[in-house]
């Protein structure tokens, strides 16, 4: 399958995928819109699963194939400036959608014994996600099969952390979100222009994306907590923090007797009601 590629521009990469199409015609094979949509979104860099999961929520009416290369085309852009902002003044947490900082000029990897990162970040090591050992992928991790845990996993439950000199504020940990959400402007501690919409689930309506940034604050115990790549959305009834995302980051999140537990490993980070 084709992939796109870090050094080939997303203009570039259309245009491959279009003479792989134009091939398949030539020989006979059927291939709708539809088919070149989900082809060109599976292609993607992860990179892009923010926009992907802004496209995969919109309504199967109001996605063509001009509606995806046009947004794609903007994402790359923001991508771009993205990167720029970073090289200007780097943030370590911005690579994962929640952090958990420290101070980084101080902490020293103890696999490569250097300064400013972490083992879990290190290049030089390959950890699996599901049980923490070196040297494998989770899709490869043969514990996979052993039994879980025997607590029941619920849909949602909520959590609150404080930011400035005191607001608290308030979100639904949700296992069904794509992507954090939050509705308050001035909650973000950085937001960069976006567009987009995505569904409400509760009543199958569509709701504007104005923006996308980064929020921090801190929980009841002191420990700090960073989401990034949060979808700013006006109109949404209450803010989310999305399960998919905080898996992806590469920590673990448990539902047990009415509250939030997230673990890196076998380390409780936090534990909300």
């Amino acid at each position: 399958m084709l992939k796109k590629k870090k050094e080939v521009s997303m203009q570039e990469h259309f245009n491959e995928v279009k003479r792989l199409v134009n091939q398949l015609k030539s020989c006979g094979v059927k291939i709708s819109d539809m088919d070149i949509i989900v082809y060109i979104l599976m292609s993607l860099p992860p990179e892009y699963d923010s926009t992907k999961s802004a496209i995969e929520n919109q309504l199967s009416e109001h996605v063509s194939l001009q509606f995806v290369v046009s947004r794609l085309l903007d994402a790359e852009a923001l991508l771009k400036d993205r990167r720029m902002s970073e090289t200007k003044a780097p943030r370590s947490e911005l690579s994962n959608d929640v952090a958990f900082p420290t101070n980084q000029r101080t902490v020293v990897c103890f696999k490569c014994n250097k300064k400013g990162h972490i083992a879990k970040f290190c290049d030089k090591t390959v950890v699996c996600h599901h049980c923490g050992k070196l040297g494998h992928k989770k899709r490869n991790c043969r514990y996979l099969t052993r039994k879980k845990p025997s607590f029941k996993e619920e849909e949602a439950a909520a959590i609150s952390f404080v930011i400035g000199k005191g607001e608290v504020m308030k979100f639904s940990v949700d296992s069904g979100a794509t992507s954090h959400m939050c509705s308050q402007r001035e909650w973000f501690e950085e937001l960069k222009p976006s567009s987009g919409t995505v569904s409400c689930g509760a009543k199958s309506s569509l709701l504007e994306v104005a923006g996308t940034g980064v929020i921090s604050g801190r929980l009841e115990n002191e420990q700090e907590i960073v989401l990034t790549n949060v979808l700013y959305i006006p109109e949404l009834n209450g803010n989310l923090i999305s399960i998919k995302q905080i898996q992806k980051a590469g920590y673990s999140v448990l539902f047990k007797d009415n509250k939030v537990i997230v673990k890196e490993k076998t380390r409780l980070l936090f534990c909300a009601n």
